[in-house]
């Protein structure tokens, strides 16, 4: 076993340095798809309605499973380079390949949305493997609640860069490359798609190579015997299932998601039809996006002195304080974007402890069950995200057609226009509420995971 691993794991130079620049590439690639991929299908290759539902439902559909199917495969499997290290190396020239396919316009409609919808699947099913072992490097690269805290908050401030950088660059980029291969052409965003996933294929190779000696190689005589020693199916649910403080969190998380994702996404109704001042939507998510950048750096600093559960309910308290108090100047734009900005700084005290809650239940669960399930407990994180976009989705159009709102209306109502206000503010202060009251019942202390880290690596 690796020096570090013997002298207990903690975290060096060059991880606190660099740590989190694999969630930036991630996140610089996957805002292509997040902002773009519908326009693409509409706009570019020119898909018939019919076929861009179905391509999106079933992709949809195929991503929520495989971010679950992911966390299984990962605790099943071991490669040279170790379990979780490995798949930063191997998964990413895959998922450059095949997102580049997810962005083509090749032969008929029909042929075209088998590729498209083939190169979804394929992507996204390796780099939510991918995506998993990343997340579960906390766990691996420290047993320390603090450094845990630390590393968390880096890939949720990684995260956000890429976010505001992609922001800027995605529409420049396509642009110049539709330009070289002419108007209407889908190839610019072929093009950008595969030197954005090429820039996250960098990014995690320096996560990999950052993380050496942390994670011990599996030896070719000794695979047979960690795979047949490794946990079954129903030990892995079990380890979530039976960890009380876990389902809490994963259920705080999502409620907590959903009505973020539901703030964004309703802001194009409030700027637009509320205050008629769409000029400043994007004004607002940069608001955002920096804001939030903020809080997650400034997380582990807060933890150090009140410990992890009590950042994650200052940041959920001061995120929904600032929700209602914007919903009273509802009409000022300029007062609801900073009073919102700021609330979202203390939502990055939240967010920015994602990772390291599902590390330290990942540690009870192993220090219960004697089991390691880090990979499946990991993959309840991204299933969180994907679902809870999925729920924003139908509580958004649902409610959009409760208000029978129709675009193309010359007038719309104030019943309609006093809707998207509920929508924007009140539906995600009542998640949020929901996410903060939950954790009240939260109950593992910092001290008790470092604990549990000792005793696990006596039995070693």
């Amino acid at each position: 076993m690796d020096k570090i691993q013997k002298a207990g794991r903690r975290i060096n130079s060059k991880i606190k340095t660099f740590f989190g620049i694999a969630d930036a590439g991630f996140s610089f690639m996957t805002f292509v798809e997040t902002s773009y991929f519908t326009p693409f299908l509409t706009n570019y290759a020119l898909l018939p309605n019919a076929l861009v539902v179905l391509i999106t439902t079933i992709t949809g559909i195929a991503d929520i499973v495989s971010s679950l199917v992911a966390g299984v495969f990962l605790d099943k499997s071991n490669l040279k380079w170790g379990k979780y290290r490995s798949w930063l190396l191997v998964g990413p020239p895959f998922v450059v390949l095949f997102y580049i396919f997810q962005f083509t316009n090749i032969g008929s409609p029909t042929l075209a949305a088998i590729i498209i919808s083939l190169g979804f699947i394929i992507s996204h099913t390796v780099w939510n493997v991918s995506w998993t072992a990343n997340m579960s490097l906390v766990s691996v690269l420290t047993d320390d609640p603090r450094e845990r805290a630390f590393l968390s908050s880096r890939r949720a401030a990684g995260s956000t860069v890429g976010k505001v950088v992609a922001s800027y660059l995605t529409m420049p980029v396509v642009l110049f490359f539709t330009g070289i291969f002419g108007e209407g052409s889908s190839l610019g965003f072929t093009v950008t798609a595969g030197i954005f996933a090429a820039v996250m294929m960098v990014a995690y190779y320096m996560h990999f190579a950052i993380s050496k000696g942390y994670e011990e190689p599996i030896s070719a005589s000794s695979t047979k015997t960690q795979v047949k020693k490794g946990p079954s199916l129903g030990d892995m649910f079990k380890s979530v299932f039976s960890n009380k403080n876990l389902v809490l969190f994963v259920i705080s998380d999502f409620t907590k998601l959903i009505g973020y994702y539901l703030l964004m996404a309703a802001s194009f109704y409030y700027f637009n039809y509320v205050t008629n001042s769409m000029a400043l939507q994007p004004v607002f998510l940069l608001v955002f996006n920096i804001a939030g950048f903020i809080g997650a750096i400034a997380s582990p600093s807060i933890v150090g002195k009140i410990g992890t559960k009590l950042t994650y309910l200052l940041g959920m308290g001061g995120y929904a304080a600032s929700i209602i108090l914007a919903y009273f100047v509802a009409q000022n734009v300029i007062a609801v974007i900073t009073i919102m900005g700021i609330g979202q700084v203390f939502f990055g005290f939240s967010y920015g402890l994602t990772s390291s809650f599902y590390s330290n239940g990942a540690t009870y669960s192993q220090w219960k069950t004697g089991k390691d399930t880090k990979g499946v407990i990991m993959a309840f994180s991204g299933f969180s995200i994907k679902v809870s976009i999925l729920v924003r989705g139908l509580i958004l159009t649902a409610g959009i057609a409760a208000l029978g709102f129709d675009a193309k209306a010359e007038n719309i109502s104030p019943e309609i226009i006093e809707g998207f206000k509920n929508i924007f503010f009140i539906a995600p202060f009542i998640f949020a509420v929901v996410a903060f009251a939950i954790m009240f019942f939260y109950n593992l202390p910092d001290n008790k995971v470092r604990e549990m880290e000792a005793e696990i690596a006596t039995r070693k």
